[in-house]
């Protein structure tokens, strides 16, 4: 998943598309006067296609899907690339008038900023080279009037402008993917763990179903009275029924709701620190779903992890689980060193991805109260439906 990635991109579709129709609005008045020296083929139609394609990036860059925007994103692209290649051959007169710089030059940054935010670098790079090299060709060539040194300057000036916005957006793209990298790190790490959990959670199911109705079938069994035939059968004929469901589920005891006290004992394996007080508050007889006592623990596990590595050594933390007849709640508290949440850096997905998201997928939800020096309070709260 590139979530951070492809939003970043779209932001920056869309500031661009804004942008190259400020730019283009306030070129056209010198883009008119240019017209007058040009082939009309070369004139208003090239002009009104980059009108028309900076007005569709804007429009789509946050709706359509990606691959479509890079598509609007690319014919610019190479629409503004032929434009700065037929220049010459469109020009039929030797100067352009009050000696003007050819009024691509004077966008030529707008397409930078496409390319490196589109384009890996190895194409990025080369193309930025290109469009701003010829456009420093033109500036001499189209205007018999142009020295060297002024179109050194003006070459010089563009390629500064186009590398630094070229850059930043290479960079923040490149920190975005950072982002995601990260994050489905954390989720595949999540989901290990789950995948852990359930796999501890088959086996305590197993051994429940051994012990529960196997062994408690075998026993009167080996009594051998008569009394206890009809009885056996039953049994005999629920416990089969059970170890068929087992097997059809690929030796994967199905899941289903949790009793309260299991549910409390599967909470307590997340705090496995001595240093962590834990207490129970059960009032609660109604089972609760697995995937929420799943999702809980996860949340709790890392809500646990943050206090020990960030409230401070002689920071004090207590949970409180609390398992009330239409509702659970975790609470966990400790008396640290606190943080700003506000200031908390976007990369940093401890909070928002396993907690907040892993609650919200359960249809829970999850509060972090913190302040500098009053310490930390991380709610979990899941109510019944």
């Amino acid at each position: 998943m590139n979530e951070a990635s492809d939003r970043l991109q779209r932001l920056i579709f869309l500031l661009g598309g804004v942008g190259g129709l400020i730019f283009l609005a306030l070129g056209m008045q010198s883009a008119q006067r240019q017209f007058a020296v040009m082939a009309t083929w070369l004139g208003w139609p090239t002009f009104a296609v980059l009108a028309v394609l900076c007005a569709a990036m804007s429009a789509i860059a946050l709706v359509a899907p990606l691959p479509a925007v890079r598509l609007v994103v690319v014919g610019y692209l190479a629409c503004f690339a032929a434009i700065e290649a037929l220049w010459l051959f469109a020009q039929h007169a030797p100067e352009l008038p009050g000696m003007e710089a050819p009024w691509p030059t004077q966008i030529v940054a707008v397409g930078s900023t496409f390319a490196a935010t589109a384009w890996r670098p190895r194409y990025a790079w080369p193309y930025i080279a290109a469009v701003t090299g010829w456009g420093g060709a033109l500036r001499f060539y189209a205007d018999d009037r142009v020295v060297t040194l002024l179109a050194t300057e003006d070459f010089l000036q563009g390629l500064l402008v186009s590398t630094i916005l070229a850059s930043l957006a290479y960079l923040v793209k490149r920190a975005a993917r950072a982002h995601d990298d990260a994050a489905n790190v954390i989720r595949a790490d999540a989901a290990q763990l789950a995948s852990a959990r359930a796999y501890a959670l088959q086996h305590a199911r197993f051994g429940a179903l051994i012990h529960d109705e196997v062994l408690a079938l075998l026993v009167p069994a080996g009594r051998a009275d008569a009394d206890l035939r009809a009885p056996l059968r039953s049994a005999a004929a629920l416990t089969l029924e059970h170890l068929a469901d087992v097997r059809a589920a690929g030796g994967r005891i199905p899941p289903g709701p949790v009793r309260p006290d299991e549910a409390a004992a599967r909470l307590r394996t997340a705090v496995p620190y001595a240093s962590v007080a834990f207490r129970t508050d059960a009032d609660r007889a109604a089972p609760v779903p697995s995937e929420v006592v799943e999702g809980m623990t996860v949340a709790l596990t890392e809500a646990v992890r943050n206090s020990r590595k960030y409230a401070g050594r002689s920071a004090r933390c207590e949970v409180v689980v609390a398992l009330l007849p239409t509702a659970v709640i975790v609470t966990i508290a400790d008396d640290g060193s606190g943080f700003d949440p506000r200031r908390v850096p976007k990369e940093r997905l401890g909070i928002r991805v396993s907690i907040v998201e892993r609650m919200a997928a359960i249809g829970g939800g999850a509060t972090v109260s913190s302040a500098r020096g009053s310490g930390t309070t991380v709610t979990l709260e899941w109510r019944d439906s």
